[in-house]
Formats: C-alpha cells, sequence, structure tokens
C-alpha cells in the first residue's frame, strides 16, 4: 500500500508540472514514466476491496462510499449488513447507558 500511496502522490505531483495537449480532442493528459496499463491499478478512488474486506472482518464506523454505491448496484440486499451493524450499536450504547441495578 505504501508503495501504491507514493506512486500517486509522484503521479499528482507530476500532473501539475508536466501536461501534454492533444488538439485534435482539446484533452490535457498527464505525462508520466508510469505505463498507463498500470494507472488503474494505483488509482484507489474505486477500489474498495480491501476496504470490504476489512469491514467484514473487523465491523465498525463506515466509511459511506463503498456501502452507497453497493447499494445503488445491488439494492436493499447490500444495506442489511449495514443496518445489523447501526442495529448491534445502538443496542451496546444503550445498554452502556442503563443504570446498574444493585
Amino acid at each position: 500500500m505504501a508503495i501504491l500511496d507514493g506512486l500517486c502522490k509522484y503521479i499528482a505531483v507530476g500532473s501539475n508540472t508536466y501536461r501534454a495537449f492533444d488538439a485534435s480532442r482539446a484533452v490535457v493528459t498527464p505525462t508520466s514514466l508510469i505505463p498507463p496499463k498500470v494507472l488503474p491499478l494505483i488509482d484507489p478512488s474505486h477500489n474498495f476491496v480491501s476496504y470490504r474486506k476489512r469491514y467484514d472482518q473487523h465491523p465498525g464506523i463506515p466509511f459511506l462510499q463503498p456501502h452507497i454505491r453497493e447499494f445503488k448496484q445491488c439494492g436493499k440486499s447490500a444495506e442489511q449488513s449495514l443496518l445489523r451493524l447501526f442495529q448491534a450499536i445502538t443496542s451496546s450504547q444503550r445498554e452502556d447507558n442503563d443504570p446498574v441495578s444493585t
């Protein structure tokens, strides 16, 4: 992950300095030393696989973007795990706030 993070930062810095202009398409594209086929592999913006794996193993406060996308793609079935998590959190908070009877 550290290598991918470094490459993304390298691309971001390089794209501010070096640009190629394609007049036929009126598009400005960053030029870099990284092959174009590698760019989608190191772009973390739409890759939630590692997040989903971590979330399934260790539920916690969710990052909503992958859950929203999953809901849009799969419908109600995708939100069930998220709702179960919220119900578990709410239940545990209620138990923590109840006065202890002696």
